[in-house]
């Protein structure tokens, strides 16, 4: 008879869709005709360790789509539960902590304890694409800035120059580097991401795009000069595309969280750097989120401090500019929304 123990772990492992939930039944079937028809029931337990490959293989394809999207390959690993782990960073481990106790907390990854696996520190969260089957995934980073304060501090007091920095600019506008740049080869961390910056729609609308991973489709990462309207809303088109459910829920959602962020005493008493907006729609699910994700750069403001996070930066504000692009964004959003459902009714 299999065991106990192979049942729990495999009620652990095993995901919530339907469609892989019927598949993990099948082989289940299976494998109780071939014990009955031995009287063995040995091929159950052989069983019950295929489905545990087979429920892990399916939660590492949900968890590397997110990880594709979001750019951090290497820091994510599979966990139980609908859980992930994430490297840990102090910044994120002590914003998530927070961020459990605060308006919120229904907008950001489940945070639950950090985790020491062979030596190294990892953040156990919420995996957000559980419960997608087949999710199409949207990652916009928000704000005017992506890089902190300090960074520009410790620059000028220790300068780090990097050949590879350089390489990245001159491949994306070789005219960009100015002579001594030139001369030196190599630029600093700041520069580049100053650089970035005015090249994406980052500092003309507060948001750029990182990257999309439709179904079926490699993740997409080449939006570095994508910084106008029409160049943003074509790539929207492209992500949604007919799912009108998906258009409206969206955009009912990117509400919810500038309203909760207008509320939260954590969102205005911290500078919100490197953030992202997380989308995912999943037509065979008929379901759609979007989650504030990456708070490795989240630092909180001397006691008395607030930011409105719409208030244009200037050295020494701490101001980030998110509020002033999740405004821009929520305008272009609800503008192709008002466009689509006019195009529907008249036809």
């Amino acid at each position: 008879m299999p065991s106990v123990e192979d049942a729990s772990q495999l009620q652990s492992w095993l995901p919530t869709d339907w469609k892989t939930l019927a598949s993990a039944a099948v082989i289940v079937a299976a494998a109780v005709v071939a014990a009955l028809q031995r009287r063995s029931w040995s091929p159950i337990s052989t069983v019950a360790r295929r489905c545990f490959a087979f429920a892990r293989s399916r939660k590492r394809h949900l968890s590397s789509t997110w990880v594709q999207v979001s750019g951090h390959e290497g820091s994510f690993l599979p966990s139980n539960n609908g859980m992930v782990l994430k490297q840990a960073c102090d910044r994120e481990r002590i914003a998530l902590a927070a961020l459990m106790a605060d308006t919120l907390r229904p907008f950001v990854p489940k945070y639950t304890r950090l985790v020491v696996l062979n030596g190294k520190e990892y953040l156990e969260m919420q995996d957000l694409l559980a419960g997608f089957h087949c999710p199409a995934v949207m990652d916009i980073k928000m704000g005017t800035r992506t890089y902190l304060e300090e960074e520009l501090t410790k620059v000028r007091k220790h300068p780090s120059y990097r050949t590879d920095l350089y390489q990245k600019m001159v491949s994306i506008d070789p005219h960009e580097p100015t002579a001594e740049e030139r001369e030196r080869g190599a630029i600093d961390k700041p520069r580049y991401m100053q650089f970035r910056e005015h090249c994406s729609s980052t500092c003309s609308l507060g948001f750029r795009l990182e990257a999309i991973k439709l179904p079926e489709t490699e993740s997409r990462a080449d939006f570095k000069m994508v910084r106008n309207k029409e160049e943003i809303v074509h790539e929207l088109y492209g992500f949604l595309q007919d799912n009108k459910s998906a258009w409206a829920g969206m955009l009912g959602q990117l509400n919810d969280i500038r309203e909760h962020c207008q509320q939260s005493s954590f969102f205005h008493s911290n500078e919100i750097v490197g953030s992202s907006l997380l989308f995912a729609r999943d037509e065979t699910a008929n379901k759609c989120g979007v989650w504030i994700i990456d708070f490795g750069k989240t630092s909180p403001l001397p006691d008395g401090q607030k930011l409105n996070h719409r208030q244009t930066w200037v050295e020494g504000n701490r101001e980030d500019g998110f509020l002033w692009g999740l405004d821009n964004l929520i305008d272009i959003w609800t503008h192709l929304f008002d466009e689509n459902s006019a195009s529907d009714a008249g036809s």
